[in-house]
């Protein structure tokens, strides 16, 4: 069982760029670039060291995850926005000093807990973003990510994997659901905005 659900979490993890891909291409979607360089930086690293506390869910997930932002940052990079705001600097900065704080320890662990806490940091400008412009972030792409996270939370607990194992699962359910949502949200404003147009 917690091979077929590691195999859908996988595989749903590695599709779930192509719909942004499409949208990027066709201008419907404008990827925050920062964020997503941010990420493929920070997820190599984690799957790194995922693999070497062989913690396979993990680093099955943040493996197929860094090339799926490796592919955003560069197709994004062509057609979507390649303007730098105060709060991407923020979020460089905010990814610099974490990283700097990575020369201090050799424990996996921490490495671990100070990746997530930078890639937390780089999430700030996409979750403004799909605030602001909802319409410019790929619904599909972030369902499709939020059922892959939870196929790789259910394989972690059901090899009963350890806290460290379970750490960038479990983060990337939660962020992935937080942006479904506001996503959903700014749809569900946008059509009560329309609406109220209409009526007026």
């Amino acid at each position: 069982m917690a091979l077929i659900l590691l195999t859908i979490g996988t595989l749903f993890a590695s599709l779930s760029s192509m719909p942004y891909l499409r949208d990027i291409i066709r201008r419907q979607a404008r990827p925050r670039s920062v964020s997503w360089a941010i990420w493929a930086v920070l997820l190599g690293i984690m799957t790194i060291a995922a693999f070497r506390e062989g913690q396979v869910a993990s680093a099955a997930l943040s493996a197929v995850s860094t090339i799926g932002c490796l592919l955003i940052v560069s197709v994004g990079w062509r057609y979507g926005s390649r303007n730098i705001t105060v709060l991407d600097r923020v979020a460089i900065a905010g990814t610099a000093m974490g990283l700097g704080a990575l020369l201090f320890t050799h424990d996996a662990f921490i490495t671990l807990v100070i990746m997530l806490v930078v890639d937390a940091i780089a999430y700030v400008p996409t979750l403004v973003h799909a605030w602001n412009e909802p319409g410019e972030e790929s619904f599909l792409s972030w369902a499709m990510s939020l059922i892959g996270s939870a196929a790789t939370v259910l394989a972690a607990v059901a090899t009963h994997a350890s806290v460290a194992g379970m750490l960038y699962p479990l983060y990337s359910l939660v962020f992935s659901l937080v942006m479904v949502g506001l996503l959903v949200s700014g749809r569900v404003r946008a059509a009560l905005s329309d609406y109220e147009a209409d009526e007026a």
